[in-house]
């Protein structure tokens, strides 16, 4: 009940582990919300997860607005690793003081011989590529150099946990306002 009231009113909800199944229910009610080009709100409560399920829900998210939809992303407690990503990809996003939005860089799972493990650091440093030019493509910071792609790379080239609270997060441009 209380999720088709949110679907009603145009809100949808990233919440847990961004993996496979759930990234595929959220992708078709953006595109079934993307035939009325209104505005839709994702409310995100996510520690992340897989990047190519992530990957699902951002193409969702810029079908939806290719469609003509205004997606709003709002953290409601955390956005972090694949969820911080999904968050960037809306047209406005919010996070509250206590909020919290992590970047990190990626890890691989390689399996096998040293063809595995050179395949999988091949995707790392692409995945790293990909991402430093959007975060610094994103980016809202009045400091300039939250708009270079250097800085982020360097974010993204471990996996430390780089968290931001919401005035932090506004500081580096990660989400556009604080709400209160």
């Amino acid at each position: 009940l209380i999720e088709a009231r949110m679907y009603n009113s145009r809100t949808l909800v990233c919440v847990g582990e961004i993996e496979e199944y759930g990234a595929g229910q959220l992708a078709n009610q953006f595109q079934t919300l993307a035939e009325e080009p209104e505005e839709i709100t994702l409310l995100i409560t996510s520690y992340g997860g897989a990047v190519d399920a992530g990957g699902a829900i951002l193409r969702a998210v810029r079908y939806a607005q290719h469609k003509g939809c205004t997606v709003i992303g709002e953290v409601r407690g955390y956005a972090m690793s694949m969820a911080a990503i999904v968050l960037q990809q809306c047209d406005l996003r919010f996070a509250t003081p206590e909020d919290i939005v992590m970047v990190h860089g990626f890890t691989g799972a390689s399996v096998g011989d040293v063809r595995n493990t050179a395949e999988d650091l091949r995707v790392t440093r692409k995945l790293t590529q990909i991402y430093s030019k959007f975060f610094a493509d994103r980016s809202t910071a009045d400091d300039e150099k939250y708009h270079d792609k250097k800085y982020w790379k360097k974010l993204l080239e471990d996996s430390l946990p780089h968290n931001y609270f919401g005035e932090e997060a506004l500081k580096v441009g990660l989400i556009d306002e604080v709400l209160p």
